[in-house]
């Protein structure tokens, strides 16, 4: 059972580091931000900061590990994506480019931070670790920004009938990621009881985070699929 908990941690932990990745591509390929809903993004990208804060301080070292390594590369990948977001929208200002680099900035440095806290984690005697209620209340908190940050920007597009500017390939991502730590954190509770404090938030938000994307993926895919179908009939 720890071997299987293992295993799918590390193939979520690499899944988790590739989430802004299909965004990013899209950004750079046609170098135009559409109409998406910017607070969305950032709602996600504070997530990822919580993420690795309970990287830093989750009970389970192993899970903790996977959890910390994957969403602090997620941000760091992430942050790039944040920063094509702006300098491709049509409508940006000069006070709009310099908040953006702002929160970009703010959430390095926090980043960095909660990084030698990590180091800290494993060379400081009796660091102190999430446990019992603690675990489980945290663990409930922090999936809430990454399973809804989008999800403002998805009933915008469905009220619209309009999701330019959001690949659906990313969505996709997001649901084989919720899967795979569903399986890492059912394989972890059966080799460890004792973690299922921390873990059983994570179970249940993930199951809800893949039904959402699913939707979301959907919609934005039968969306695509529509105007490619409307441009080849007009040309």
């Amino acid at each position: 059972m720890n071997i299987a908990a293992q295993v799918f941690g590390y193939l979520g932990a690499c899944v988790t580091i590739a989430l802004g990745v299909p965004q990013l591509i899209h950004q750079l390929k046609t170098k135009k931000t559409g109409n998406v809903n910017f607070t969305s993004f950032w709602i996600f990208y504070v997530g990822l900061l919580l993420w690795i804060s309970l990287g830093v301080w989750f009970e389970n070292d192993a899970s903790a590990i996977s959890i910390f390594i994957s969403n602090f590369t997620c941000g760091v990948i992430y942050s790039f994506t944040m920063y094509f977001l702006y300098h491709y929208y049509d409508k940006k200002t000069k006070k709009m480019m310099l908040g953006a680099i702002a929160g970009i900035a703010s959430f390095s440095l926090i980043s960095i931070l909660l990084f030698i806290a990590f180091i800290l984690r494993f060379t400081v005697p009796n660091f102190p670790k999430f446990s019992g209620y603690s675990g489980l209340i945290f663990s409930l908190i922090v999936p809430t920004f990454t399973t809804l940050a989008f999800f403002p920007q998805f009933i915008i597009g469905v009220k619209n009938k309009n999701f330019h500017g959001v690949t659906p390939y990313m969505a996709l991502l997001f649901i084989f990621n919720c899967a795979l730590w569903i399986l890492h954190s059912i394989f972890a509770i059966l080799a460890t009881p004792e973690a299922a404090n921390g873990l059983i938030g994570v179970i249940v938000w993930n199951i809800i985070c893949g039904i959402i994307y699913a939707f979301q993926f959907g919609f934005i895919y039968a969306y695509n699929k529509k105007n490619k179908l409307a441009y080849e009939v007009a040309n």
